[in-house]
């Protein structure tokens, strides 16, 4: 992954809610030629990080089945669980944005995805309120290389 972004917001990783990693390990390295990123198991969930571009694709196994992913697969199955968005001009964009209109633009997001979705996929949508505001890369967690490393 490279040091270099282009300003505005990208997509810094994909959380992918999976049965078993090991079922799926040798498709991401030998079918996709993902390389590996060390990961750190975290949240009640194995994770196996790969390096797709610039994206951190990870895959997140329950460890039991009343974690937040045991939960989800149960709930919803085997899928996208959460996309990442990062930003390099946080502080610009907090400064021009007030909250409602950060509100009426994530809003109109959330409508095009909807449609999008609704014409493509069979399972609901959900799209969690909650914004957790990253500076370029997803927060370090302890054995994780930073994007340094990747």
């Amino acid at each position: 992954m490279s040091d270099t972004q282009p300003p505005g917001p990208r997509v810094a990783h994909v959380g992918i809610a999976v049965r078993s990693i090991a079922e799926l390990h040798a498709f991401y390295r030998t079918v996709l030629g993902m390389s590996e990123v060390d990961m750190s198991d975290s949240d009640g969930a194995r994770i196996a990080g790969f390096a797709a571009g610039d994206v951190l694709v990870e895959l997140l196994e329950a460890e039991t089945p009343d974690s937040p992913i045991g939960r989800f697969i149960d709930r919803r199955g085997p899928g996208i669980h959460h996309i990442c968005f990062a930003m390099t001009d946080l502080d610009d964009t907090l400064e021009r944005e007030t909250v409602e209109a950060v509100e009426r633009r994530l809003a109109a997001v959330q409508r095009e995805i909807a449609k999008a979705w609704k014409a493509r996929a069979s399972w609901e949508l959900v799209v969690e309120r909650e914004v957790f505001w990253r500076r370029g890369a997803p927060p370090e967690r302890s054995g994780a290389r930073g994007r340094e490393g990747r």
